[in-house]
């Protein structure tokens, strides 16, 4: 877990129960906070959760999407994967996805 002088330091601060808010979880992936919404709107990036409105990140949720996407290659790797992975969860919920 970042501790307080490490949160200082790189801007990342992650809550006593793992949850960090876009801006922190931004910086933790390496991406613009913009670059996560637009992703969170397309159904792409890590999971998300939204208490009273706000959007959340869990910090094992996020390590659990960058380790799944080490072994890509490609851009088109990571499309293909995400697909799948969005087809299952639609799956799971009983809808059905067109693109």
């Amino acid at each position: 877990m970042t501790t307080s002088d490490e949160s200082h330091a790189t801007g990342i601060f992650v809550y006593p129960d793992g949850r960090m808010n876009p801006a922190s979880a931004s910086r933790y992936v390496g991406v613009a906070t913009k670059t996560l919404a637009i992703w969170r709107s397309k159904g792409l990036g890590p999971t998300f959760c939204k208490l009273s409105g706000r959007v959340f990140y869990f910090k094992v949720d996020v390590d659990r999407w960058v380790a799944e996407r080490s072994d890509l290659v490609s851009s088109n790797q990571a499309r293909a994967k995400e697909l799948i992975r969005r087809h299952g969860r639609n799956e799971k919920l009983g809808r059905w996805h067109v693109d």
